[in-house]
């Protein structure tokens, strides 16, 4: 009987004959979102920004009746002046609204087989909820930053540095240190009270106003020679000072509120109400004819027509509950499309629209270098130039809703006592599971009863606020219009 000895097994060998092993990093990396950002404003005293009314026997299409009074303001009667007339009794004006409950519903799903192939076992089961948790929350912060912006009278909002509209404000109508001081002169003169933000030391409550504006505005305040001034001359010295700690001084009384809207890395949209800003989803060619502008920053994202991109563009018919939306605009509009990749990197093209169906944007007119068709030369007051713009966008490109001056629109919100009511009904963010198919299947759904209004006085004014309409300057997004 003979024996063979077989060679040594190598690890060159070994790796000819096995598979390669797959490795899966365990859990998730979830980026930073933004969520409820007007919770901490709540309170249910009449001093809070934010007002809150709660009934949990209220559920979708329930009302809470909100009433008030005015106050006294006829002549004296004087001497021996008797009260012989129904005209000589002064009436009391009283007035009421509504805060009508609706319900926001949320779901997502996953097989136990996706949790499986994944290694993740009980990861998704755990982390989802929480997610659609985020979710709520941003849906009741937009609900919001719109109610302001849209609910509210003419008297709430008003164009930076006397601009007669939107398209009289310039490039250099940025958030300023004087724009935030006549928001509040303004908001006072409407009645309005500053809000209690806290306490000092020794427990007494501190009353402001308070300023909420997005990271793009605030770059702008930040480079303003005021605001500059101030933080040398009134801030305090040595580490505390917020030029070394960040964050913003208060100005004449108010307090800022810095509100990040990020560009997230989801499928959605990007921006806020207060500054309109998409990607762009489907690459634009130069051309002559009508077309849509597509958001989602690819094709992919592009196509896929239920996610609403440009929600906070204008003429859009946005739903604060149901039967109650802001209708379909009619009002042309304009967006700049800045190239930030490819050979045309830095310029723009620019466009008049009127379509908006939160999906996508329908051009009526184009910036080009030859006019034909929707082609023009000008377009508002925007002039063609080569060395400036292009007819064509890379998908990625940025989508900004501009004036008729090609200049970006952003908004500033400052905010007094019970600037808004939100009323909570039933349940607020509830959260729960169903399976089906033996439980290989599982759904995870969220709710929530609730209601936002401006806070009404007796002439149906909103005297808790006032929105300030100016420029914004996009860090690292070129924007350079040559006007007509």
């Amino acid at each position: 009987m003979s024996t063979s000895i077989v060679p040594p097994t190598t690890g060159a060998s070994l790796a000819s004959q096995a598979a390669e092993a797959e490795l899966w990093q365990k859990g998730f990396d979830v980026y930073q979102q933004s969520e409820d950002f007007w919770k901490p404003f709540e309170g249910t005293r009449k001093t809070a920004p934010i007002l809150i009314k709660k009934d949990t026997s209220k559920g979708a299409g329930h009302t809470i009746n909100i009433r008030n009074m005015a106050g006294f303001y006829m002549e004296a009667k004087m001497g021996d002046e008797t009260f012989a007339s129904a005209s000589d009794f002064e009436k009391a004006k009283i007035n009421d609204y509504q805060l009508t409950i609706d319900v926001l519903r949320h779901a997502t799903s996953f097989t136990e087989n996706a949790e499986e192939r994944m290694g993740i076992r009980g990861e998704l089961d755990a982390g989802l909820p929480e997610e659609l948790g985020k979710w709520y929350g941003r849906e009741k912060t937009h609900k919001l930053f719109m109610m302001f912006l849209h609910l509210g009278t003419a008297s709430n909002t008003y164009f930076i540095n006397g601009a007669s509209g939107r398209d009289a404000i310039a490039a250099t109508d940025t958030l300023s240190v004087d724009s935030i001081t006549e928001a509040g002169v303004r908001l006072e003169r409407l009645n309005g009270k500053p809000a209690m933000v806290g306490t000092d030391l020794s427990g007494n409550s501190i009353f402001k106003y308070c300023v909420t504006a997005s990271t793009d505005a605030l770059f702008s305040l930040k480079k303003d020679s005021d605001y500059k001034q101030q933080a040398r001359e009134a801030g305090e010295r040595g580490s505390s000072n917020l030029l070394f700690s960040g964050g913003y001084h208060e100005l004449d009384g108010q307090v800022i509120k810095k509100y990040n809207p990020i560009d997230h890395d989801g499928d959605g949209p990007i921006g806020s109400p207060i500054t309109a800003k998409a990607d762009l989803g489907a690459a634009v060619s130069a051309g002559t004819a009508t077309f849509d502008v597509k958001g989602g920053g690819n094709a992919t994202a592009a196509a896929i027509t239920a996610i609403k991109y440009f929600r906070d563009f204008p003429n859009y018919d946005y739903r604060f509950r149901t039967g109650d939306s802001l209708g379909v605009g009619s009002a042309d509009f304009y967006v700049a499309i800045v190239n930030l990749s490819g050979a045309d990197n830095g310029k723009f093209g620019f466009y008049k629209c009127v379509g908006n169906d939160g999906n996508k944007l329908t051009v009526t007119e184009r910036l080009g270098s030859a006019a034909s068709g929707i082609r023009a030369t000008q377009v508002g007051d925007v002039t063609y130039d080569a060395a400036v713009n292009t007819e064509d966008h890379p998908e990625g490109s940025a989508v900004l809703f501009c004036n008729a001056k090609g200049v970006p629109i952003g908004r500033t919100i400052v905010m007094g006592q019970a600037a808004a009511l939100r009323g909570y009904g039933l349940h607020d963010g509830k959260r729960g599971t169903e399976t089906d198919e033996d439980g290989f299947l599982k759904e995870v759904y969220i709710r929530g009863y609730f209601a936002q209004t401006p806070r009404l006085d007796a002439r149906d004014r909103a005297p808790g606020y006032m929105v300030v309409e100016h420029a914004l300057e996009y860090a690292g997004i070129p924007l350079n219009p040559t006007l007509a």
